[in-house]
Formats: C-alpha cells, structure tokens, sequence
C-alpha cells in the first residue's frame, strides 16, 4: 500500500450538471483524460516551464506531467443521481406520432427540451425524412448514438479525487493550485456556458476560501451577480439570459401582420449594439458584422420589408465594419441565419489551409456559492485579435466552393467572391471597458424582462458587479 505523503485526496461537489456522453454508465462522473491535461498547463501557467523541467516533473520526453489521476463516486447511489432522459422522452414522442398521436407527442418533446438547460441544444434527431415519419427503430438508434445526457450528483455522493505523485516539489505545487483550478475551469460539453462545474471542497478541519476571494486574489477580470436562489436550474437559466444579451441581444416582439406586437420587447445584443463606440475612437462610425451583412445582402424581389421592419442598421453607412460577434465564441460551422436569404459562411484563410475554424467563448460561467461569475480569459483573444474574415452571402457560390478539391483554388474564389471583415484589436483594456460598460447596461434594460415569458421575468432581479473593482 502507498503511503499516504503520496497521495492528494481531495473530495469535490458537483456545482451543474456535467453533460456526459458516458452518461448511461454507472458512476459516470469527471474523466482523467480530460480532467489531466487542463490539469497539467495550469500548473505550467502557474510556475513555468523552466521550472517543471529543472525539477524533473515530466514524463520522460513528454510534456505531461509525472502525476496519475483517477476519480470515482463514493457510496454511489442511483437514488443520489440525477440523469436526464431527454433521448428516452423523444423516442417515446416518436412512437406516439407514429401511432397518431400528435398532440401527446408534442408535450413529450416540450417536456424532452426542459429536460437540460437550454444553453444545450445538441440533442437533436430528425423524426421525418423526406417528409416520412422514421421508424422507431431507425430514430431510436440514431438517438442512442447521438445524444448526450446530463448527470448531476447531490451532496450525499460526493466524488472523490486521488491524484498519486511521487515528486514532493510537483506535489506541493498541485496542492497549492488546485482550488484555483475548479474555480475557473468547467468540464464536459457546453463547459464555457456553465455546465459541469465542480467545487474542491477544503480538508477536514480547514476553512475554505470562496470563489469570489480566489478570483479577487488572482487578479482574474469578471462580473458577476448574487442571487436570491441557490436553485441551479434558475442559475443556469440567470446565466444563460445574461450572455443571450451581451452577445445576441433578446427580441420578444413577435410581428402580427404590418405591425410590432410589443416593440419593447426587445433588449439589444451589447457586443454587437454598443461595445464598438464604448471601446473604440469614433466607434460611432464603425458598424458591427450584422450591420455589414445587412449592407451587402440584397433582399429578393418578391419580398416586401414593410416600413416599420426596418432597422437602423440597413440604413447607416458605416465608414468602417468589425466583426464583433466572433469576441464571444466561434463554432465549427459559424453561420449567420438570414430567414429571407439562407445562411452566411464564414472563413480564415491561411497560407496553406483554413486558419480559425473553431474559438472558444473567452468568457467561462462558473455558478459557486449562489453566485453566477463570467470569468474572461483576455489571452485567447490573442489568437483572433486584428485577423481578417471572409463571408460568403450567396448560397450558389457556397455549393461551387464545395466542387474545388485544393484549398489554393478555394482560397481563390472565397478572395474573388467573397466580402471581408477584421475583428478589432482586443486586450486587457477593451476587455475591461466591455465588463464595465455592459454592467451598466445590463442594469439598466434588465427591467424590460419583466415583460418577456414568465422564463426570463425573474432575471429582472439580478444585479450584477464588477470583479476586482478597487485595482
């Protein structure tokens, strides 16, 4: 048996459900081999490089740190666990549409969507083709391989992390970050936006420091807002109307005919709306990517924008554009939903292939303590920051791009076809006027919410503040 000197063993609290594509086994919880290597440059970003090598702390040639991981529940329970059943409610949808039952069908998959957090919205199967109910089977399959779930323990299963080390100097330094470490990181899908957070809870007989303190302490940039609940599905949802507007913006207006139901309704995206003048010398002359699109578009003949449609942003002619929307994340496929004109594709053009296909949201929502903290991590900005995009507007050019084979031909035509944008120049002081300037913001359209569905209403009531407001 290892001593004990040894042995980390440290006992964490699930804080959001992680979202698991193991969910179905027993005890499915963190996973080493996602869990070490975060792990392992965190340690590195805290002490160096240099030091990790003059101390012996990796593996042979590697860059992996000499320490092994493993996570495990104790006293499971499947009474102490939570698993959501999406899958299972929408292929029982399934099966009560085949046989007809249209109405008992839509209440299973309303039910199945308010099974996890709507800032997951991946578990998604076709139930037609071709116009065609699918078979059970067929649809039952395809959700079995496709969907993830969320699993969340309570506090009588706390999950129990043992990390064995035999280096002291790498072990001291683990012991010394690891608080940090689930303070800022998330794990699982859909991490940035707040799910699969743990909290590493303090030793026996020691008090331990809250989140706020830790971030204060780090020198971290974020906001945050304490609430009124420790309900993690209202958090959850707190955290998901707060980024909805600084990223997008929310409009609930809905449109009856020739006009607006309630154009109050209606609270604008801040990154895209007004970060541009609030960061940027004559930011009033710059337009966002939204508004670059809208420029270039061209509506089809056949449809009408009625007068009280029309936004502002079609009007301006912007001296300049910026694509703001990419400061908060860029997916896989990044389009831009236009319900009269199909979508926009977005590129990077490096020298040799694709540059950016894929950043990562710089902001990570950790809900600790009843608190929902929007943590921003300034460096990854780096990686976009001044670079050039490319939109292709037109769906025709998108499927001739599909029939060139070499990226040369392609790189071509995008630069012959397409229109270009650049993100603006963003560091340390853009990123705090952002969170200075959509606090007040935020405070101060939030009453709007009050008039939205009866989901968003109590976000009225949040305040949120600043991180590190005396540096």
């Amino acid at each position: 048996m290892l001593e004990k000197k040894y042995i980390i063993r440290r006992k964490l609290e699930q804080q959001t459900p992680i979202i698991h594509f193991q969910h179905d086994q027993k005890g499915a919880t963190l996973r080493a081999t996602e869990v070490k290597p975060k792990l392992d440059t965190f340690i590195l970003s805290k002490t160096g490089t240099k030091k990790a090598e003059d101390c012996g702390w990796f593996i042979k040639d590697t860059k992996a740190l000499n320490y092994k991981l493993r996570f495990f529940i104790e006293n499971y329970n499947e009474n102490n666990v939570k698993i959501s059943k999406s899958g299972d409610l929408d292929i029982e949808a399934q099966k009560l549409e085949l046989n007809g039952e249209s109405n008992r069908a839509k209440a299973i998959r309303d039910q199945a969507k308010n099974e996890i957090n709507a800032m997951y919205f991946a578990n998604m199967v076709s139930s037609k083709k071709n116009g065609v109910l699918v078979d059970l089977d067929e649809y039952a399959s395809d959700v079995k391989k496709q969907y993830k779930e969320t699993v969340f323990y309570s506090k009588k299963s706390p999950i129990i992390m043992e990390i064995i080390c035999f280096i002291p100097t790498l072990r001291d330094a683990i012991e010394k970050h690891l608080e940090e470490f689930f303070i800022v990181h998330n794990f699982g899908s859909r991490q940035s936006k707040g799910f699969g957070g743990f909290k590493l809870l303090p030793k026996d007989n020691e008090k331990g420091r809250s989140a706020l303190e830790i971030l204060q302490e780090n020198g971290y940039q974020f906001f945050y807002a304490a609430c009124r609940t420790n309900d993690v599905s209202a958090l959850m949802n707190h955290a998901m109307i707060v980024y909805a507007i600084l990223k997008g913006g929310l409009n609930m207006t809905g449109w009856d005919k020739n006009h607006y139901k309630t154009p109050n309704n209606y609270i604008k995206g801040y990154i895209q709306r007004r970060f541009i003048s609030d960061a940027f010398e004559n930011g009033d002359q710059i337009g966002g990517d939204k508004a670059y699109i809208k420029r270039y578009k061209r509506v089809p003949h056949n449809f009408i924008i009625h007068e009280n449609r029309k936004h502002s942003d079609s009007e301006n002619q912007y001296s300049e554009y910026k694509f703001m929307r990419i400061l908060l994340g860029m997916a896989d496929h990044y389009e831009f939903h236009h319900i009269h004109q199909g979508n926009v594709n977005v590129y990077s053009l490096g020298e040799t292939g694709y540059d950016v296909q894929r950043f990562r949201s710089p902001i990570t929502i950790k809900i600790l303590e009843g608190k929902i903290f929007f943590v921003f991590d300034v460096r990854s900005l780096q990686l976009i920051a001044g670079k050039r995009f490319y939109f292709l507007l037109n769906k025709r050019e998108q499927q001739e791009l599909l029939g060139l084979n070499q990226y040369a031909q392609q790189k071509a035509y995008i630069q012959q076809k397409g229109i270009s944008i650049q993100v603006p120049e963003i560091g340390s002081a853009e990123m705090k006027i952002l969170i200075e300037k959509f606090i007040k913001y935020f405070n101060a359209e939030k009453t709007k919410l009050r008039n939205f569905a009866p989901r968003y209403q109590n976000t009225a009531n949040i305040i949120l503040q600043r991180g590190n407001i005396n540096e």
